[in-house]
């Protein structure tokens, strides 16, 4: 009763893909990948998009599927990554529609190409971008949840709360809890979203 794909790169994501997502069954939810905002880390990243293509493809998602939710992995301090170009990430991000961000700080892989590069990035300055992108990103979630009050999401109950409140994911991938009728863990449920407290949404069914 629920299909819900897992990380995709923007170049896989094609009309028909964005079709499917009219499909009741299907999670109105991608996660994709940005790693980084700026066109010449991404090549040093050897990223087969480009910043272009994935502004057109984010924004062609969210022309036909202007609710759903679009989450995003992102590195911060790529070896030689100037302030400049950490901005650059930071303002894409900022002004595209994204509900979730999954932060991370550069590491060092073995065998990779990226560990040959040498790491000029202090750890202050690479602290501060890590919290600046992740503030931004808990700024742009709780924004997203409160987009949520009044609308009727389906939830997937996980667990049944001892008060007799049941807690589940939404097909946007937020987690709620709300007072449903009988609860069964597994079921779906509707859910009318009343308001959001810390990172949970509220509801009754």
């Amino acid at each position: 009763r629920r299909i819900r794909l897992s990380s995709l790169e923007i170049n896989e994501i094609d009309e028909e893909l964005l079709d499917l997502l009219y499909d009741a069954r299907v999670c109105n939810h991608l996660h994709i990948p940005i790693q980084s905002g700026d066109e010449r880390i991404l090549r040093l990243m050897n990223r087969n998009y480009t910043i272009p293509a994935f502004i057109k493809g984010i924004d062609n998602i969210t022309k036909k599927h202007p609710e759903i939710s679009i989450g995003s992995d992102v590195i911060v301090g790529f070896p030689s990554e100037t302030e400049g170009e950490f901005m650059n990430t930071y303002n894409l991000l900022d002004s595209k529609p994204f509900s979730y961000l999954h932060v991370f700080p550069f590491s060092k892989r073995p065998g990779t190409l990226a560990a040959n590069l040498a790491q000029d990035i202090d750890h202050s300055t690479l602290g501060k971008r890590v919290s600046a992108v992740i503030a931004l990103g808990k700024r742009k979630k709780r924004d997203y949840m409160c987009q949520q009050s009044g609308k009727t999401l389906d939830s997937l109950i996980e667990e049944v709360n001892d008060d007799g409140s049941c807690t589940g994911i939404t097909g946007n991938y937020l987690r709620v809890r709300a007072v449903v009728e009988n609860p069964v863990i597994k079921n779906i449920a509707c859910v009318m979203i009343e308001g959001c407290t810390d990172d949970v949404l509220l509801g009754h069914q």
